[in-house]
């Protein structure tokens, strides 16, 4: 990265994830990525100090840390579906896909994420994550909109981190 202002820092992000279920022996491309999001949160307790009239903070602790991540798929495989559904996917004898929803309910994978984006660093992220659904999968809307697979995870410490970040520069 070079030292700021300068703006070769600017970026367009442009990704896709990996996913690695308990199951897998690999990576699995786990399609289009329509956004991916860490949140980082601190718990804090303050104190004051009662010594004058008016109550004075004067000291912070860091009580917990932890992570999330919210992510948005658009193609609607059994994969994918059966991860926000906290299911596994099985196949019946005609060759269909046979989800069967919370059979999983604490879904834990290894996720890569991959930065692509041309304009400005490129910032990759990996990490061992347990799966949640984040909001409702539609089966069914009055627009036409593409079906889109939203969710959300915790991110587990693992190794010692909150996962881990890798920012490439552009070739």
């Amino acid at each position: 990265m070079g030292a700021s202002p300068d703006t070769g820092n600017y970026r367009i992000p442009a990704a896709y994830v990996l996913m690695k279920l308990p199951a897998d022996m690999d990576y699995v491309d786990a399609g289009n990525l329509v956004d991916f999001v860490y949140t980082p949160t601190v718990a804090k307790k303050e104190h004051n100090s009662a010594r004058a009239g008016i109550r004075a903070k004067d000291f912070t602790a860091v009580t917990s840390v932890a992570a999330t991540i919210k992510a948005t798929f658009d193609e609607n495989t059994a994969r994918n579906i059966a991860m926000f559904l906290l299911a596994t996917v099985a196949t019946n004898t005609d060759g269909d896909e046979i989800i069967d929803p919370l059979t999983s309910p604490t879904l834990t994978v290894d996720i890569k994420l991959v930065a692509t984006n041309t304009v400005g660093p490129m910032i990759d992220f990996e990490g061992n994550v347990t799966i949640s659904p984040s909001g409702d999968f539609n089966l069914m809307a009055d627009n036409d909109d593409f079906a889109q697979i939203p969710l959300s995870a915790d991110v587990n410490k693992k190794d010692g981190r909150y996962g881990r970040f890798t920012i490439r520069q552009q070739a």
